[in-house]
């Protein structure tokens, strides 16, 4: 086995294990997409101007590439994650099998 195919066995392995968790990402055109990530909702930090630098807790969660046949929508895409919704604010390309999808938590 080559060394992509290991990589990817363990992304897949790391996904379907209980370190990840179920979440629904729902696209602009209304589709929806059962799967899982990795949640983390860490201090990150934010340029705020020129000089000026504040923290924010902006939730972030990694899921696999594999589960997608597009770039998670950043126009109008939303997360369902235990039941809170949030805004897909951003999605980079962090892994050759991953994306990296930042979120705002939408207001109630």
């Amino acid at each position: 086995m080559n060394l992509a195919d290991r990589a990817r066995g363990d992304l897949a392995r790391l996904f379907r294990s209980n370190f990840a968790e179920p979440l629904c990402f729902e696209q602009p055109d209304g589709r929806l997409i059962q799967t899982f990530g990795v949640w983390k909702e860490g201090d990150e930090l934010v340029e705020a101007g020129d000089y000026l630098s504040v923290s924010s807790s902006a939730p972030v969660v990694l899921v696999l590439r594999a589960d997608f046949t597009a770039v998670p929508g950043i126009d109008g895409g939303r997360v369902c994650y235990r039941g809170e919704w949030f805004r897909v604010a951003d999605v980079q390309h962090v892994h050759p099998g991953m994306y990296r999808v930042r979120l705002h938590r939408e207001q109630i």
